[in-house]
Formats: C-alpha cells, structure tokens, sequence
C-alpha cells in the first residue's frame, strides 16, 4: 500500500528533484504533474498510491505544496536526507536568477496546464453525455467564471439525472 516500488538514486532523486526545482514553474499544483510523470511513470519510484498519499501529506501541511510533496517523497524513498534533499532543490526555484528565467518562459505554462487537461479528460469522458458535460463545464468554469464547488454538484447532479 503506497510502498516504494524500487530502490532509489539518492543522486538519482537529487537530480530529478534538481530538474523539477529548475523548470518546476506554473505553481505547485502545476510542478505536481511533473512529479507524477517523473516519479511514478518515468523512475517507478512510487505507484500512483504512494505519490497520492504523498501529494496529500503535501496538502495537508503548512507551506508550499510542491515543496512539502517532495519533501514526503524524498522521506518516504530514503529517510530524512533525501526529504532534506527534495526540500532544498524544490526550493530552488525561487532563487532571483532561476525566477528571472522562468518568467521569461512562463507563456508555455497554459500549454503544459492545457495539454495536462486533455489527456485527463481523454481518459476520462467515455460517452458524449460525458462529453457534453466537460464541455459545459469547461464554459461554465472559464467564460462564466462560476465556482468548481458548483460545477462538480452540477455535473455529478446531471450525470445521474441523464446517465
């Protein structure tokens, strides 16, 4: 449950923890998607439960999420040195240097979120009422500007309804 699924790269996880400070840009959230895709699909470090659990002792503490996430990652793959590990490069974004960078690079960020998007809804609409749904969602939460608390009591309301 949520166990390690091979032995890590303490220099391994240094330099994807590293990587992910360095390009990590967008918010937590956003570095988030990064981790997963290095983490689980890339390094098979963790399975998508153990990142899970990670992402949520991320949520639940004080501070920045991508932060707090690698820390727990760090921890959980090799004890309190690399979570020291995965603080400190995490961190690393907000150097003056790096920050000047990455807002100059910061018009992909819509891309990255966009991309990321499709392929969750890919994976995720399995009907056109499905579809339409998204659609009408997607209206609502971008042109509308409507809550997500009431589009997910909305959306879930019409797939019952018309499921």
């Amino acid at each position: 449950m949520g166990r390690p699924q091979r032995k890590v790269s303490l220099k391994r996880l240094v330099v994807v923890f590293g990587w992910l400070g360095l390009i990590g840009f967008g918010g937590g959230l956003a570095v988030l998607s990064l981790m997963r895709e290095d983490g689980v699909e890339r390094e098979k470090w963790l399975d998508d439960e153990g990142f899970v659990e990670a992402v949520a002792l991320g949520q639940s503490l004080p501070g920045v999420i991508g932060t707090n996430t690698a820390t727990s990652i760090g921890l959980r793959l090799r004890g309190w040195m690399a979570g020291i590990a995965g603080t400190y490069l995490n961190r690393f974004r907000e150097n003056r240097w790096i920050q000047a960078t990455l807002n100059g690079i910061a018009s992909t960020v819509p891309e990255l979120l966009l991309t990321r998007a499709l392929i969750i809804g890919q994976a995720s609409v399995h009907s056109v009422l499905a579809g339409v749904i998204a659609v009408v969602a997607g209206i609502l939460l971008g042109v509308v500007h409507l809550s997500p608390l009431y589009i997910l009591l909305g959306s879930g309301a019409m797939g019952l309804l018309l499921g």
